[in-house]
Order: C-alpha cells, then sequence, then structure tokens
C-alpha cells in the first residue's frame, strides 16, 4: 500500500516573498499604465483583496513602493551596464553593449510613470537622473578609446558626442517632453539609437544618398503609387 507524498506547504518567509512580489508587480503594472498620481495604496489593496496593513508591512509608503518599482526598472540594466564598464571587451563593443542596455528601457517605462515620478516624487527622479549622467560621463572615455582603435569615425569628437546623449537625457528623455504627448519613450529611444548605429539616411551612412537603398515594402509601393495617381490627376 503506497501513501500519498503529502506537499510540504510553503514557509512563512516564502508566502511573505510571494505577496511581496505580487504587490510590486501590480503596482509596477499600474504605475506604467496610468502614472503615480492616479494609483492610491487604498485602490491597490482593494484590487488584490489585501488589507492595508498587509500591503505596508511590506512597503510602509507609496514612495517605498514607487522606489521599489524604480528599482526594478534601473537595477538589471544598471547592473548590466557596470558589468560592461568593467569588463576586457574593446571600447566599441562596450558602447554597443552599453546602448543595447539603454534600448531595454523604452519597454519598460511610459510617459505618465516618468511624467508623474517627477512631479510626485522629485528626488526619486533626481536620483535616475544622477545614476545615468554617471554612466554618460564614462562614455566619453570609452568614445576617445574607440576613435582612437579606428573602430568609430574620426570627425566623432568626443565630448561632442556625450553632449549629444546629455541633450538627448534634457530635452528628449525628460518628463517635460513626454508630458507633451507627442512621442513615448520607446520610440525615444528607438529613434535615438537608429540615428547612432544607422544614420537618418537609408542606404550607405556614410552620406546622404550615399549606397543602395533598402527596398521599398509592398505597402510603401503601394503608398508610392497611390501619390503618383493623385498627382497626375491634379496635373
Amino acid at each position: 500500500m503506497t501513501r500519498e507524498r503529502k506537499t510540504r506547504p510553503d514557509s512563512p518567509s516564502e508566502r511573505d516573498e510571494a505577496v511581496r512580489r505580487l504587490i510590486l508587480d501590480t503596482g509596477f503594472d499600474r504605475f506604467r499604465r496610468f502614472g503615480t498620481r492616479r494609483i492610491t495604496m487604498d485602490e491597490l489593496a482593494r484590487e488584490l483583496r489585501l488589507s492595508k496593513k498587509t500591503i505596508y508591512r511590506h512597503f510602509p509608503t507609496k514612495e517605498a513602493l514607487v522606489r521599489a518599482c524604480m528599482d526594478r526598472i534601473a537595477g538589471t540594466i544598471q547592473q548590466e551596464i557596470l558589468t560592461t564598464l568593467g569588463g576586457d571587451q574593446k571600447a566599441a563593443e562596450k558602447l554597443r553593449r552599453i546602448q543595447a542596455s539603454f534600448a531595454k528601457l523604452g519597454p519598460l517605462i511610459t510617459s505618465e510613470f516618468v511624467t508623474d515620478l517627477k512631479l510626485e516624487f522629485p528626488h526619486l527622479w533626481e536620483e535616475i537622473d544622477r545614476r545615468r549622467r554617471y554612466i554618460i560621463e564614462h562614455m566619453a572615455d570609452l568614445i576617445i578609446q574607440a576613435r582612437e582603435d579606428g573602430e568609430i569615425w574620426q570627425t566623432i569628437h568626443p565630448r561632442v558626442a556625450v553632449r549629444m546623449h546629455f541633450a538627448f537625457l534634457q530635452h528628449v528623455m525628460h518628463p517635460d517632453a513626454f508630458a507633451l504627448g507627442e512621442f513615448t519613450p520607446a520610440e525615444a529611444v528607438e529613434t535615438m539609437l537608429t540615428l547612432l548605429h544607422k544614420g537618418m539616411y537609408v542606404g550607405s551612412p556614410s552620406a546622404p544618398g550615399g549606397g543602395v537603398p533598402e527596398k521599398p515594402s509592398r505597402s510603401g509601393k503601394r503608398d508610392g503609387a497611390r501619390r503618383r495617381a493623385q498627382s497626375e490627376k491634379k496635373s
């Protein structure tokens, strides 16, 4: 006769960690979708069917929960970048890896989250700003080394390149810019990386109009034919 093997119940610490993770996951999702100002701890408690006492045991204040969400965004990416800076790869490869890490930010942050973060918790926004400035300052040395190694164009001045990155942070990846609703953080990151890696012009990045342009998509061909037909009607 075989006895059924009883499933061992989770330990109290494991249950606590699961509840904390649930609160963090839900808070992170709501802050990204609606911003921090529209979401209250009362609403989270109702949605999760948890007591406020339980939520406050894991996150004593709303700021503590927002900080945990912020650390979730920055933690992995920042660690990736610091590991890259301390690695033994060539300078140009380090730059590529840092830019790849920055690319992961786009899907994680939203205009609502970043805009409210600066308005409701400006000191947390300043922490983020200090972190990213620290990383970009280190990129200057990498750009200098990559130019000496002949891996980037000699016409690129390192300090100009760094100032361009800072300008991107100050005027594009900034809550005030997102508040206008003209583009999302993901679109801003994608545009910046496309300009850095491919340039603005289709084809060879060496000069405007140079090289062989990429083949247009079918939809692009249809749009072009439609525009030509409209032009012929007007004429």
